[in-house]
């Protein structure tokens, strides 16, 4: 993700609610993995990439509700 290979607002708008719902699934177990393990890393670009997608939501929904609310 650092070395910007994808468009992430084209990965964000095309796949970001399975990227949330496949995190929050997934969310538990990879954290239990990183406890046994002694491994912070595992899973850590997945996680990022759902932080990534949860701004980006932010952000366009935040500009389409001011851009409604303009409108009236």
């Amino acid at each position: 993700m650092k070395k910007r290979f994808v468009d992430l607002d084209i990965t964000d708008d095309r796949l970001g609610s399975h990227i949330v719902s496949n995190w929050k699934t997934f969310e538990p177990w990879t954290m239990a993995v990183r406890q046994e393990k002694e491994n912070n890393e595992f899973g850590r670009h997945f996680q990022r990439l759902y932080e990534r997608t949860i701004e980006y939501m932010k952000k366009t929904y935040d500009t389409i509700g001011r851009t409604a609310d303009a409108g009236r």
